[in-house]
């Protein structure tokens, strides 16, 4: 499944994330991470994404039109703001401890968010 086909589903079918949510094996994995050139991965639980923003207000913007899309999808991220500019999201299930589908989800989801990066950070990390 491409990142265009996962942007189109939701974090709620099979009821959302539980106990029962099935755990992407590492092949799966590394097959989907490819799609995403902006998020890493960090252990084995756990896929982030680091940017900066331009400035304090276009980080806060992107922080709020994230948190709408996690409570729509129900699904949420771990984020911070540091140095009044730089933004990390991480996304874990923490049901089961584990990266699942809905990580990958909500990724998809998340990258279609606009983002008003910094001109220097976006010359060195965005490829056309």
């Amino acid at each position: 499944m491409n990142k265009d086909e996962l942007q189109s589903l939701s974090c709620k079918i099979n009821g959302g994330c539980s106990r029962e949510t099935p755990k992407l094996s590492e092949e799966e994995i590394e097959k989907l991470l490819a799609e995403y050139p902006l998020w890493h991965r960090i252990g084995k639980t756990i896929i982030t994404r680091k940017f900066t923003a331009k400035n304090w207000q276009c980080a806060a913007d992107f922080f709020s039109q994230l948190s709408t899309v996690a409570e729509e999808e129900g699904h949420h991220p771990d984020f911070k703001l540091t140095n009044y500019r730089e933004v990390e999201v991480s996304l874990s299930t923490h049901a089961i401890g584990a990266l699942s589908m809905y990580d990958f989800i909500l990724a998809a989801k998340l990258d279609k968010i606009p983002v008003v990066y910094s001109p220097k950070w976006e010359r060195e990390n965005i490829k056309e």
